[in-house]
């Protein structure tokens, strides 16, 4: 049986180098797509990942969205007739889940940001199964027709669960600014890395994490969990943080989606407004690594660690 993996945004890699590990010690044949969008190649060329890449993201222009990912689509098209998977798994990916339903090839979309709607509009009701996290799931009420597969955590989890996470701490401040390509990213404001220097601690060096680097500066999970603090904007980096038990701050520019918000009801992710941001707060944040460190691990170990869930899914497409 052969496994079509589309992996379209740096953040999903961690995800599915852990699947593509599953899959293929079950024996499962793997093909992986990606596509030409800031470091997603890199990182997937330093997972050893063996890819096909296709196309480009659009960037923010509605236009240059619409025109790439039609290119990109016809030449999946292309690529997935001649390879013949059997199932297709994806997350956030119009191109993919509409080549899939084309083909008649069975999809298991994963969604976990409702805030993302043109997306949801374009994917979920064409995908044979979905897998979302319990509070995703409640929060895409609207989709009635569609019998929600979920489990009691969030996706991150997975990144982070049987990671070796070194003991020395850095002085490094991460910043990791808003995904501003983004279509559902309709906020004006900014998480500026200037304002954030001005009030960086003593001692502490800040590093921002572009999303248009084209090369990673080292393991993601390693740098999060080194760090002295996180400060983002409420996505994938802060819910890594918050389960690696990493003091971490996100700004508000928009609403949260459910899983962060999942995270900061249990304390392990702190919400605070641009103007909030202060060097005390920064400071009084990073002091509180040991509480958070067993908070997070009592977290864990309440949640669902979502690859079995993952696999068990595709094995019943097969």
């Amino acid at each position: 049986m052969k496994v079509w993996i589309e992996v379209s945004n740096s953040p999903q890699v961690q995800l599915f180098s852990k699947v593509i590990q599953e899959l293929r010690n079950k024996g499962f044949e793997i093909l992986v797509t990606a596509r030409k969008y800031g470091f997603l190649e890199d990182l997937l060329n330093r997972k050893g990942i063996e890819f096909i890449s296709l196309g480009k993201h659009g960037g923010s222009s509605l236009r240059s969205k619409l025109l790439e990912g039609t290119k990109r689509a016809i030449e999946l098209t292309k690529l997935i007739s001649r390879e013949k998977p059997d199932v297709l798994i994806f997350k956030h990916s119009p191109e993919a889940a509409r080549v899939a339903f084309g083909l008649k090839i069975p999809s298991l979309c994963l969604v976990d940001n409702e805030l993302a709607s043109a997306h949801n509009k374009l994917v979920l009701n064409i995908s044979t199964r979905v897998l979302a996290p319990k509070v995703t799931a409640e929060s895409l009420s609207e989709y009635e027709s569609i019998e929600f597969r979920t489990f009691n955590g969030v996706f991150e989890l997975a990144h982070v669960y049987g990671e070796e996470i070194p003991e020395e701490i850095t002085n490094n401040i991460i910043i990791r600014p808003e995904p501003r390509k983004a279509e559902y990213f309709k906020s004006k404001r900014k998480l500026t890395s200037e304002k954030l220097v001005k009030i960086c601690p003593s001692g502490y060096r800040p590093l921002e994490i572009s999303r248009d680097l084209e090369k990673t500066l080292e393991d993601g999970i390693r740098l999060i969990s080194s760090s002295a603090l996180l400060i983002g904007t409420g996505g994938t980096m802060n819910r890594e943080a918050a389960l690696l038990g990493v003091p971490n701050i996100a700004v508000e520019l928009m609403d949260f989606p459910s899983v962060t918000k999942l995270l900061i009801s249990k304390r392990l992710i702190k919400k605070i407004t641009p103007e909030g941001l202060t060097k005390d707060l920064l400071v009084n944040t990073i002091m509180e690594r040991r509480r958070l460190k067993k908070r997070a691990e009592s977290v864990i170990k309440s949640m669902e660690n979502p690859i079995p869930r993952i696999i068990d899914e595709v094995e019943h497409l097969t």
